[in-house]
């Protein structure tokens, strides 16, 4: 579904979102994937797929966290036909 999305929307996400270039294939979401839920434990980034009406429509995610200084970073993306809802 994310690779999908991503393809899908892939010109407009590319202003915003540098790892449109670097997803070609949905190999490259699964290492994605794999390595988002590496830094999950580790506790530097909480990533979520956001569902609408059971479509995925985009991801948010809290990285770059750093429990000592209490700090991270919200970052977010939706498809564009699902922008207004």
């Amino acid at each position: 579904a994310m690779f999908h999305l991503i393809d899908q929307h892939r010109d407009y996400l590319r202003k915003w979102m540098t790892f449109v270039d670097r997803t070609h294939s949905v190999t490259d979401v699964l290492a994605y994937t794999e390595e988002a839920q590496r830094r999950h434990v580790a506790g530097s980034e909480y990533a979520f797929a956001i569902f609408y009406l059971g479509e995925m429509v985009g991801r948010a995610a809290l990285h770059k966290v750093d429990p000592t200084r209490g700090t991270g970073e919200l970052a977010a993306w939706l498809a564009v036909t699902k922008v207004a809802m």
